[in-house]
């Protein structure tokens, strides 16, 4: 593994990229979920027709666990690009969504 940046240092970068660059939060949400789902996309081919994993035949399915702030929308969001390309993907949240925040709020609704 390899070190990137600390959790508080991931939040001071988010901030300064919505509040000092002007890039909104849900767009850094969409673009990071790009990342995720393309990546596995890139390690686990599937046929659109049959949803199985082009190199084994294998049935493909993501289980994406999330919780309520806004690393869950982050998992909401790779779910639905997941989903919208032809993967079986099952989502799980951990906690109660009447606590959500805006911003997985707005994923949540965006997948449903």
């Amino acid at each position: 593994m390899k070190f990137l940046a600390t959790g508080n240092e991931m939040q001071e970068i988010d901030r300064n990229s919505i509040d000092q660059i002007g890039i909104p939060g849900i767009v850094l949400m969409e673009r990071a979920a790009m990342a995720v789902a393309g990546e596995i996309e890139n390690r686990f081919p599937i046929d659109q027709r049959s949803g199985q994993c082009v190199e084994t035949m294998a049935d493909i399915k993501v289980l994406i666990i999330v919780e309520k702030g806004n690393n869950g929308g982050d998992g909401l969001a790779v779910a639905r690009i997941l989903s919208e390309k032809g993967y079986q993907t099952d989502v799980y949240c951990i906690g109660q969504i009447r606590k959500a925040t805006e911003s997985f709020a707005v994923q949540q609704n965006i997948l449903e």
